[in-house]
């Protein structure tokens, strides 16, 4: 029973504590340094109690009118992530605009590959001992077929190479597409 009457008290010291900390640094800010000595002063829990409130009260309406007579908003000296990144794309001139009237009907300009892809000419065909074609790229990457197929590549077709989900595929430019792997 004795130990429970210490936790009880101690816990009630350090809730009165906070919020006597609580208080002191409201009214600190504010001047009202006198007025928590004086509720300090009351004996009577209550009235005590009821004075706190009485100044943690005052404390919020000077604080609510604080806020709403401020007219002039600070302005950040630092640019956003997205107002930077606005600013980048027009200085590399990669910013994308809107269309334009007298840009009707001309070719659409060419956008560069993604970095999961790229496009080259095969120049060359071989086959692995396995059956397995082997292309080699204009650009000198050489690449081959996961499992051997039937389809014949033809020479001097244009492809793409684009990273999938566990794989690599090889779509060319008549339309069809094999799964591939680097061989060099």
């Amino acid at each position: 029973m004795r130990v429970s009457t210490r936790i009880r008290f101690s816990l009630t010291m350090i809730r009165h504590s906070y919020l006597c900390l609580l208080v002191l640094g409201a009214a600190s800010a504010f001047g009202d340094e006198q007025s928590i000595l004086s509720c300090a002063a009351i004996a009577d829990d209550v009235e005590r109690l009821a004075c706190y409130d009485r100044l943690g009260r005052r404390t919020l309406q000077t604080e609510r009118q604080a806020q709403t007579s401020q007219s002039v908003v600070p302005v950040a000296t630092t640019q956003t992530p997205a107002r930077e990144a606005q600013v980048q794309k027009q200085f590399d001139g990669t910013e994308e605009r809107a269309p334009d009237e007298n840009d009707f009907g001309k070719p659409l300009p060419k956008v560069e590959a993604p970095v999961g892809q790229m496009s080259s000419r095969i120049v060359g065909v071989a086959v692995s001992p396995s059956g397995q074609r082997i292309m080699t790229l204009a650009n000198g990457q050489i690449w081959m077929e996961n499992e051997a197929g039937k389809r014949a590549i033809p020479m001097n077709e244009n492809v793409t190479v684009s990273k999938r989900l566990f794989r690599y595929a090889m779509r060319f430019e008549s339309g069809f597409v094999i799964a591939v792997r680097r061989a060099d």
